[in-house]
């Protein structure tokens, strides 16, 4: 069953940002990806050492997608 794409919150969205804004498209592409669809994101190892806010606000940004998906 595929669902209707989900809104991002505006902190996802403001993670999507600092994400992009340190580099990682990638990422930030796949996260939006993921949490549009209310899935999580395993965190990739780049935030895991790059620094503890931006790590923290992206798990963060992560539980809100999968709380989505609970509702």
């Amino acid at each position: 069953m595929m669902g209707t794409p989900r809104r991002l919150t505006f902190f996802q969205e403001a993670v999507i940002e600092r994400i992009c804004a340190r580099g990682y498209a990638d990422i930030a592409d796949a996260a939006r990806a993921a949490w549009t669809a209310g899935r999580r994101l395993e965190t990739p190892e780049v935030l895991r050492v790059g620094g503890p806010v931006l790590l923290r606000d992206f798990e963060w940004a992560n539980e809100q997608a999968g709380f989505a998906s609970a509702e």
